[in-house]
């Protein structure tokens, strides 16, 4: 009887060297395009930021948009505008209604979590609106806000370096 040799199955091994590559490039990857400062990524029709040479980084507040159009806040547009002026409302009313409410349960929800965390309300807001917004319309909209116990406001601005336009 003739005996027959037994071929030999070629070891399968996972190339540990290449695989520690790869994850250590994907990692710097991953840290290098994180990012722990805010940045305002406000990309709508009809709006231009102020410019402004403040180093100040952006923090992370509620905030509202004022285009020349409408007052939007989060996803939901508040109030439609009709050349700077809030339709359905007199011009000598100073309080949007439906701002002062979203902005009332947002401070709601805010003070919730600060007495988780235990620690007090601040009451910050960002303003993120058009460069031609007259001051009237600013004044009904800090009005409002303060109103619903927003006190503190940030305006969001282009930071100009060196000819170019740059959010801050």
């Amino acid at each position: 009887m003739a005996r027959r040799k037994k071929r030999l199955q070629p070891v399968m091994s996972l190339m540990l060297n290449s695989m520690v590559d790869m994850l250590t490039i994907l990692l710097v990857f991953l840290l290098k395009s994180f990012s722990t400062q805010p940045e305002l990524n406000v990309n709508m029709p009809n709006l231009t930021l102020p410019v402004s040479s403040s180093d100040r980084t952006p923090e992370v507040t509620a905030s509202i948009i004022v285009t020349k159009d409408k007052i939007v806040y989060g996803d939901k547009v508040i109030a439609k505008l009709n050349n700077w002026n809030v339709e359905n409302m007199k011009e000598e009313e100073f309080l949007i209604p439906g701002l002062y409410e979203a902005l009332t349960k947002e401070a709601e929800k805010q003070k919730y979590f600060a007495r988780l965390r235990g620690e007090e309300f601040e009451g910050k807001l960002t303003l993120i609106a058009d460069k031609g917004m007259p001051f009237l319309l600013l004044k009904k909209i800090m009005y409002t806000a303060g109103q619903a116990e927003f006190a503190l406001f940030k305006f969001a601005t282009y930071k100009e370096e060196k000819g170019k336009g740059k959010e801050s």
